[in-house]
């Protein structure tokens, strides 16, 4: 069998990711190659619930699409957002029953959406800034068009650097031995 492929230890001088929980400053990488569409990144569609559903049919209806979280809309309308955190802080520790709690009663009413045209960049720093782990992509602020997770988001940028600095000769694969 081939053996996997690892990156030597190239020289890069890319932007600090991490300093200060910001990510502006890096759109420049986005911008060259175009605007990455949070669409492409996130989940979709999302995992909708009622407010009536029960925890436990939530994360039924969750575990199938690897997402961590739902939105939550009443009569078509976004009115909340239940990350599987939420259920852990909110529901396991608390000895809560799964089957009769009501996701109306444990969700986060206020919710955060962004736009899908919005820049990568922007969507995550936002998160970052307000540690939010997921967020609901929207046009108009209530129907809801997919769900972004922290975890996708960076994933996506971590590659698209990674696959610019290949592009520029900064990074090289080697075969490990």
């Amino acid at each position: 069998t081939e053996a996997p492929l690892v990156p030597e230890n190239p020289p890069l001088d890319l932007p600090d990711l991490h300093a200060g929980c910001s990510l502006n400053g890096i759109g420049w990488f986005v911008q060259s190659e175009g605007a990455m569409g949070l669409l492409t990144i996130a989940y979709v569609p999302a995992v909708e619930v009622t407010p009536q559903y029960s925890v436990r049919e939530t994360i039924a209806a969750l575990l199938p699409t690897h997402c961590d979280a739902v939105a939550v809309k009443e009569e078509g309308r976004l009115v909340g957002i239940l990350p599987t955190f939420d259920i852990m802080r909110k529901v396991v520790l608390e000895q809560l029953d799964p089957q009769a709690t009501l996701v109306g009663d444990v969700m986060t009413c206020t919710v955060v959406t962004v736009h899908p045209e919005t820049p990568a960049e922007e969507a995550l720093d936002l998160m970052l800034k307000n540690n939010i782990r997921h967020i609901p992509i929207s046009l108009d602020g209530g129907t809801v068009d997919g769900m972004l997770s922290i975890r996708k988001g960076l994933l996506a940028l971590v590659l698209f650097v990674f696959i610019g600095a290949r592009a520029l000769g900064l990074v090289r694969m080697k075969t490990r031995t």
